[in-house]
């Protein structure tokens, strides 16, 4: 953030937020569906990345670099 945001700015009832943003009033099975539908492929380098995520495996710092080169894959488009 580029300046010092309130509590008010950061903050809201749920029930404020159900009735204004439509996807927290789906049911889960249509939440689910929905933001499958709409999930980015995964990249290339998916389970190599998990793997080191988890630390199932280790690389080099290069190596880790490379993973991370390329563009953000991981959102649900609205």
């Amino acid at each position: 953030m580029s300046r010092n945001m309130s509590a008010a700015e950061l903050a809201a009832r749920l029930g404020d937020l159900r009735r204004t943003l439509k996807l927290l009033s789906f049911y889960e099975e249509r939440f689910v569906r929905w933001a499958t539908q709409r999930a980015a492929p995964r990249p290339p380098n998916y389970v190599e990345i998990a793997a080191v995520n988890l630390g199932c495996t280790g690389l080099p710092l290069f190596e880790l670099r490379q993973l991370e080169l390329g563009p953000d894959r991981s959102s649900v488009s609205a």
